[in-house]
């Protein structure tokens, strides 16, 4: 019996290390609020919800700092933007749906500096520039 008491003690860390961390949050409506999964504290997935359970944003991190795709949805679950980070700095295309008037921004980053930017219509017209 000592001997299954001191190998479990020894190897129960172990396998604890291995699970990675799951985290999920929930309001008192038993809906869930956020959720992080993911091998360590520095490289996971994100999940932020509305309070009617609708996902609002997600996102990973790497080593600590926003790294890849990243959305964000309105209340109804319409996806309103879509964001890339590459070590934690804006990069690549973003676009972002103006609910007001219908149309889309789109704007180009490199290493946190915008290149361009642009308004287009739901057809894909420029209707301004920067």
């Amino acid at each position: 019996m000592r001997k299954f008491l001191f190998i479990s003690a020894l190897i129960l860390p172990i396998c604890l290390m291995g699970q990675g961390i799951n985290k999920f949050s929930y309001g008192v409506d038993g809906k869930p609020t956020s959720s992080i999964i993911g091998p360590d504290s520095e490289n996971y997935t994100f999940k932020h919800f509305y309070s009617n359970g609708i996902k609002s944003e997600s996102g990973k991190y790497k080593n600590g700092v926003k790294h890849g795709v990243w959305k964000t949805w309105d209340e109804t679950g319409k996806l309103t933007s879509v964001a890339h980070y590459k070590n934690g700095e804006k990069s690549g295309k973003w676009l972002i749906k103006n609910q007001d008037d219908n149309t889309i921004f789109e704007i180009s980053f490199n290493h946190n500096h915008m290149l361009h930017a642009f308004k287009k219509d739901l057809h894909g017209h420029i209707v301004a520039k920067r």
